[in-house]
């Protein structure tokens, strides 16, 4: 599995979006190098929190002009769920200590509040800036595969979190958890992208 698409920046906001992803990034590269699992563990709790932001928003602007929301809040709201979810399974793979435990309460905090007023500044660049993040993340998780199947990282079993998530052999193990989660943010970047290219505009 190869790191395969880029959406290339075409108007102001998009390089914006892509300038912040550029920033975020290499305070986690500064940060964790090549401790793939810690990276994981610690970004994976920030990844939550624009699927929750949006579908807020969007569940706020269909009251206010009494709106259908076209799906949008469930999907948002599953890719939420998604993220906590290989957040926790990468609570099973590495221990939490206290520096990852302040790393995720300040990175949460910080990350929400600027992420609100993104989001309430302009839809299309959050929405753009996450369909880069999840690029990022792609690239990312494919160097931890690589990783593990170049025998620098040890192959440990899966979780058995992760094994009834994805519904994995029994017999699983860490390079197949891998795989998934890239598959789940291949989605989330698609999913992204297409909405900051058609902005929520709800209907009767």
């Amino acid at each position: 599995m190869t790191y395969t698409f880029h959406h290339k920046p075409t108007k102001f906001s998009d390089y914006i979006a892509l300038s912040f992803c550029k920033i975020f990034r290499w305070g986690a590269d500064m940060v964790f190098r090549h401790r793939h699992d810690r990276r994981a563990l610690v970004i994976e709790t920030i990844a939550a929190i624009p699927g929750v932001v949006a579908g807020l928003f969007i569940h706020l602007k269909c009251i206010r002009k009494q709106w259908g929301d076209l799906g949008r809040i469930q999907l948002l709201h599953a890719e939420a769920e998604n993220e906590r979810m290989h957040y926790q399974v990468f609570c099973d793979i590495v221990p939490l200590g206290w520096k990852e435990k302040v790393m995720i309460y300040s990175g949460q905090f910080g990350f929400f509040t600027f992420f609100f007023f993104l989001y309430f500044i302009s839809p299309s660049t959050a929405h753009r800036m996450v369909g880069y993040f999840e690029e990022e993340a792609i690239y990312s998780y494919t160097k931890y595969l690589n990783a593990i199947n170049e025998g620098t990282v040890e192959n440990i079993p899966a979780p058995m979190r992760a094994i009834e998530y994805w519904n994995l052999p029994h017999d699983a193990q860490l390079n197949e958890v891998i795989e998934a989660i890239i598959q789940d943010e291949m989605n989330h970047r698609d999913t992204n992208h297409g909405f900051a290219d058609h902005p929520f505009s709800g209907t009767f």
